[in-house]
């Protein structure tokens, strides 16, 4: 839960408009899979969940830095 909530969480609800702007389909993936992030790191606590949620949102992350100009 420390290392989600706070910057790492924010990051998503700061980009998430001008990455729908860019790309609708991937702005829109994101949001769902911080939301079931959310969900389980607040009450549910499923462990597979929570490491495949996690590492999808890592990749769409690294995607959404990319359509961003963020990163290469």
């Amino acid at each position: 839960q420390g290392f989600f909530f706070g910057d790492t969480h924010n990051v998503t609800h700061d980009i998430d408009r001008t990455l729908r702007d860019v790309d609708p389909g991937l702005g829109k993936d994101l949001c769902k899979r911080v939301l079931t992030l959310e969900s389980q790191l607040a009450g549910e606590r499923n462990g597979e969940i929570i490491a495949r949620e996690g590492a999808a949102t890592a990749a769409l992350l690294e995607e959404a830095g990319r359509k961003l100009g963020l990163m290469p």
